[in-house]
């Protein structure tokens, strides 16, 4: 068992802006982002799709057991995730998916995430945003071009 003090950045990229001139409503997604940090925040995570653990529950806690190691964490101070492992490429895509909603109905295009855990090691997870408008053009008449 060790932990980590993770460090998130979210870059959004889009070819068109909203009719205010704007790649997203910012607010909602800070709010989504904030919100998401808030159920992590000094939470132990379990991956739930590890093969190497298994869960259970006792009382009011949350066990975890690692080959001859059992632990046994009070359920509030815990997050299970539907995770293989808790590393931070993984970290990175659970959180893009999180925040994919956030962008839902903008111009965003592109959703990139990053998860770091210590000063130089990082991971970024991007894709494209489903169903994202992708004609800049058509809509602000070649202005971006």
């Amino acid at each position: 068992m060790h932990g980590h003090n993770y460090q998130v950045a979210v870059e959004l990229e889009g070819e068109a802006l909203d009719s205010y001139g704007l790649l997203c409503d910012f607010v909602r997604v800070k709010s989504a982002i904030r919100r998401v940090c808030e159920e992590l925040d000094t939470r132990t995570l379990v991956p739930a799709e590890s093969s190497e653990l298994e869960l259970g529950e006792e009382g009011d806690g949350v066990v975890v057991v690692y080959r001859d190691r059992r632990y046994v964490f009070p359920a509030r101070d815990v997050l299970v995730l539907p995770l293989l492992n808790t590393s931070i490429e993984l970290l990175a895509r659970w959180f893009w998916q999180q925040l994919l909603p956030a962008v839902g109905g903008s111009p965003v295009t592109l959703l990139a995430v990053s998860v770091a855990e210590t000063a130089g090691q990082s991971c970024w997870y991007r894709a494209p945003v489903p169903g994202a408008a992708r004609d800049a053009d058509a809509e602000l008449g070649g202005w971006l071009g």
